[in-house]
Order: C-alpha cells, then structure tokens, then sequence
C-alpha cells in the first residue's frame, strides 16, 4: 500500500498496518538510507537508517534474534 510523498519513492506501509485506528508505520526508500515514520505523529519527523543497519534489522527479524521491550 502506498503513501503520498514528496519527491524520491513513496511511502509505503504494510497491507497488515492499520486496524481502523490510524496507526501504521510508514516506510519510505532510497538510494543511500532508509526512513520509518508513525502516521499519527508525522511532525516527529522520520527515523533515517542507513541501507546496512535496516537489512541488520530485518535479519535480526527472521532470525528471530530481538528481544522484547519492557513494558
């Protein structure tokens, strides 16, 4: 599913985001980063993370290597 955006790719969020409540993250691609954002708060600004921190992190997600927050 994708967002509206400025310039550059997209954004884009998951087809699972959003249960009717507002709330998804976005990402958004580009050549040299990364960028996450919460709809519900865009004034936040975007989260930027370079190419190989993201891949780290999703390997870490099929990897099954995260641990949960407290809370």
């Amino acid at each position: 599913m994708e967002a509206s955006g400025r310039g550059g790719s997209p954004w884009r969020k998951s087809a699972h985001s959003d249960s009717g409540q507002g709330n998804c993250v976005e990402v958004r691609v580009s050549a040299t980063e990364i960028l996450l954002r919460d709809s519900a708060f865009l004034c936040v600004g975007p989260v930027r993370l370079s190419r190989p921190a993201w891949n780290g992190f999703l390997h870490s997600l099929k990897g099954g290597r995260t641990t949960k927050l407290p809370g």
